[in-house]
């Protein structure tokens, strides 16, 4: 019988650093390693291993060989709690195997942070940015996050301007408050802490220049910029997208997937382009199906990615989306766990 340590506890006072996300995997792998191997999908740009759990019960078969299931969390820089959820899913796993049989039938794949990079940059700065910053050339009129004032943090700057959306509070001027047709200047916008890069003194900026959203670096449906914001320059384009697309197409075995995100509540499933009609009828049934045994343990609505908007009579249309990229070119029921933007 293998000997077994105690699995380590999951603190939730912080976000986790990358080298947090390292120790408590290696710690869960150490615990319990008849259940736990630990691996790299491998390296982000900036040489972080892009960490891939694999959980299953090793003793009743190799993990290839039984129904797998991939989970993957913080594919955007500040939705951070979808790390920590990975992360809880996981010990979760390994907690309840000896009053259950999933283990034993199943083999979970779990990326907690596919974009260790970005997640990097926003935990250890509270700087923002969608899935990465590209440096590599700076353009002018361009403000580049930075820590000016070296607290540790990148927080914000108020400047005056004549249009301004803001006023210091009367009731203290560290504030600043939605300005009213009646107020008075100086009026203020509000810019991200940082250097404005060859600033010619005009009102056009841009924040940290070019945007990048790797959930819309899938390969099914992609467009290029500017028809999709945030596309890439082609399918794959991410070195940590591409890790884990060959992942996916390496294991036949995967039947599902399932994503955490940190937006408005909801469990999303596919299409996120289209109708449901384009969907095969008896699949639509099985996700809605499925979505809705998350909704009754979450409270969330089970809403289509295509609809995952404020006003639901109109479409969204995500190109190159993870939801559409599982379904049509792999046949695999993929789903979203949007956590809350409280929780960023």
């Amino acid at each position: 019988m293998i000997k077994t340590t105690p699995i380590p506890d999951l603190p939730f006072e912080t976000f986790f650093t990358y080298q947090q996300v390292t120790d408590f995997l290696q710690a869960l792998a150490v615990a319990r390693p008849d259940l736990c191997k630990l691996d790299s999908l491998g390296s982000s740009r900036e040489d972080r291993e892009v960490h891939l759990l694999t959980l299953t019960d090793f003793a009743s078969g190799a993990p290839e060989d039984k129904p797998g299931y991939l989970i993957h969390g913080n594919i955007h820089a500040p939705e951070l709690s979808g790390t920590h959820a990975a992360l809880y899913t996981a010990r979760q796993l390994v907690a309840d195997h000896e009053q259950s049989d999933l283990l034993r039938k199943v083999a979970f794949y779990i990326v907690p942070r596919l974009n260790p990079d970005g997640a990097e940059f926003v935990v250890t700065t509270s700087g923002r940015v969608r899935s990465r910053t590209d440096r590599t050339h700076l353009e002018p009129n361009t403000l580049y996050q930075k820590d000016v004032n070296h607290d540790g943090l990148i927080l914000s700057m108020r400047q005056k301007h004549p249009d301004g959306p803001f006023v210091a509070d009367p009731e203290d001027a560290r504030l600043l408050i939605r300005r009213k047709s009646g107020s008075q200047p100086p009026f203020y916008r509000v810019l991200p802490e940082g250097e404005i890069h060859d600033w010619d003194g005009t009102d056009h900026l841009l924040v940290e220049g070019r945007s990048f959203d790797w959930n819309r670096n899938w390969s099914y449906d992609w467009r290029p910029e500017p028809e999709q914001h945030g596309a890439g320059d082609f399918p794959f384009s991410e070195p940590e997208m591409r890790h884990i697309a060959r992942f996916i197409h390496a294991h036949p075995n995967l039947f599902a997937v399932l994503g955490y995100h940190s937006g408005p509540n909801a469990v999303l499933r596919p299409p996120s382009t289209g109708s449901d009609d384009d969907l095969d009828e008896g699949d639509v049934r099985m996700m809605e199906d499925l979505a809705r045994i998350g909704a009754k343990h979450t409270g969330f609505p089970v809403i289509p990615v295509v609809k995952y908007h404020d006003d639901r009579t109109r479409d969204i249309n995500l190109r190159g989306h993870f939801h559409n990229f599982g379904y049509h070119h792999l046949g695999l029921f993929v789903f979203e766990f949007e956590l809350g933007i409280m929780e960023n």
